[in-house]
């Protein structure tokens, strides 16, 4: 078993430790991140965060099964109840999903079946209620006086003044629900324009599609000026597809994830370690993470690092599942 790294001049001008220090006292401590600087811990939990849900999984489906109730039939308000979410949940993708072949990739039939069960990559939203959007628009200091009116014109058996209020109410009512919803149809309409696009390998072809029709298991084509079009994990380079070889064998011996890591911070044959993360081989992409830890420059990305939502990629040009 080979020593840890001891490095003098990767010293962190700031803290005043290096990075193999940093390494042991994350992997000494992994859960104390409370006694780390800011900074420290904005790192560590970016480089080391895991889904909580593949921990919780059973614990929460018991939860869910005793504490989750069926809509009262009286709440029509809301568009539907916590077992139907409950369904849709996607929960814990099974591992044998990022398996794909980086020449293949997935099926057509595997893609629905997948969509089936975890629905569209996009933050799903609770319907809106068309009847509550439609009584909003009998609020307002105008509306109340004139709905205070027509009490006062039913009470006085003034029925002609009761009957326009009503039909001035009603109008409005009509004219500002029709005009807001050829609003929102305009929104939605520019929104399928400008969405976001994906390169990903489905059928062994290269295909454009929206990233909202993206599934887990999808093989992901990630190049330089393009936005990452979901959270994933790099496989190898565009250029030398062969290392494919090597990401699966390391998959298969849990190397990719430094928490299943029986190694911890010792130093392997070809890796190299920053910030306390084991990293395969040379660097594949660089990604501009600046609207998460606040860095100015690109973060390397390398082969087993996961590659965030909505980030943008600096370099390289890389598969990724």
């Amino acid at each position: 078993m080979a020593a840890p790294r001891v490095s003098f001049t990767d010293k962190d001008l700031e803290n005043g430790e290096g990075a193999a220090e940093r390494s042991r006292k994350w992997s000494q401590a992994p859960g104390n991140i409370e006694d780390l600087d800011e900074y420290t811990a904005l790192q560590k939990y970016i480089s080391t965060y895991r889904d909580p849900r593949a921990a919780d999984a059973a614990e929460n489906q018991v939860k869910d099964t005793d504490e989750k109730k069926p809509k009262a039939a009286w709440q029509f308000w809301k568009s539907g109840n916590s077992d139907q979410a409950s369904d849709k949940d996607a929960g814990v993708v099974p591992e044998e999903w990022l398996e794909a072949d980086i020449k293949q990739g997935l099926t057509t039939a595997q893609v629905e079946e997948r969509r089936r069960r975890c629905g569209f990559n996009e933050i799903s939203t609770e319907k809106e209620n068309l009847f509550i959007k439609f009584l909003m628009f009998f609020t307002g200091p105008i509306l109340y006086v004139m709905e205070v009116a027509v009490l006062l014109a039913a009470g006085l058996r003034d029925w002609i003044d009761f009957g326009v209020i009503i039909a001035i109410l009603l109008l409005n009512a009509a004219v500002g629900w029709y005009q807001e919803k050829q609003a929102a149809d305009v929104v939605a309409s520019l929104k399928g324009d400008i969405a976001m696009k994906a390169i990903v390998i489905r059928q062994g072809q290269e295909q454009d599609i929206k990233a909202r029709e993206l599934v887990p298991g999808d093989i992901v084509i990630i190049e330089e000026g393009q936005t990452v079009p979901a959270d994933a994990r790099l496989i190898c380079d565009y250029d030398t597809p062969e290392e494919f070889e090597r990401y699966k064998e390391l998959r298969e011996q849990h190397a990719l994830n430094p928490e299943e890591d029986p190694a911890g911070s010792e130093e392997k044959e070809g890796e190299d370690f920053e910030e306390g993360v084991a990293h395969q081989g040379h660097s594949i992409i660089a990604t501009d993470q600046s609207a998460i830890t606040g860095e100015s420059l690109a973060v390397d990305k390398f082969m087993g690092d996961t590659v965030y939502y909505t980030t943008g990629c600096k370099r390289g040009k890389a598969y990724a599942v």
